[in-house]
């Protein structure tokens, strides 16, 4: 009994000062993991993926690692962040932690892992400029947005060209 009461004065006192958490915030969750969103990436590039955890109160981050396969293929491991080109991944997140206990010291390592499947979209590759090798007049030359054309350039036409300066429609 006298046990149970100086356990209760000690939590009691730590509680006040604020170096434990209540024992219901201790018996719950200790980190989580926040969503990885779908990513969209410029044609050719790539979109990095960070180790995140939200820790609570009373709980202390030892190390933070993600890894990532896509397929089966293993992509990267145990890293703090991962660059991911377009595809679909399975990106695994784990956190190694501690729990304050009620004395204020801190409790052994322990460690939770989160899996998350994260699909990296490509928007459209640029369409390349169409330059056309004939331009009845300078009006159709700059809706093609091509002006001023040089001699040489496909689309070039001496009729194009009034002072004969090698530059068409300027």
């Amino acid at each position: 009994m006298k046990k149970i009461l100086t356990t209760l004065a000690v939590t009691a006192g730590l509680l006040a000062a604020g170096l434990a958490a209540p024992a219901t915030a201790q018996a719950g969750a200790h980190v989580s993991f926040p969503t990885i969103s779908d990513r969209t990436v410029s044609y050719g590039g790539t979109s990095t993926v960070y180790a995140k955890v939200t820790r609570h109160y009373g709980t202390k981050i030892v190390s933070k690692s993600v890894t990532a396969k896509r397929g089966s293929t293993l992509i990267a491991r145990n890293r703090s962040s991962i660059a991911l080109s377009a595809g679909t991944y399975r990106v695994y997140t784990k956190v190694k932690f501690k729990v304050r206990k009620a004395d204020g010291s801190w409790g052994k390592k322990r460690f939770k892992m989160n899996t998350q499947t994260v699909v990296v979209h490509t928007k459209a590759a640029p369409k390349p400029k169409v330059t056309r090798s004939y331009y009845a007049n300078c009006t159709e030359a700059r809706e093609a947005g091509v002006t001023p054309l040089y001699r040489g350039d496909p689309g070039y036409a001496s009729h194009l060209d009034r002072d004969g300066d090698g530059v068409a429609c300027e």
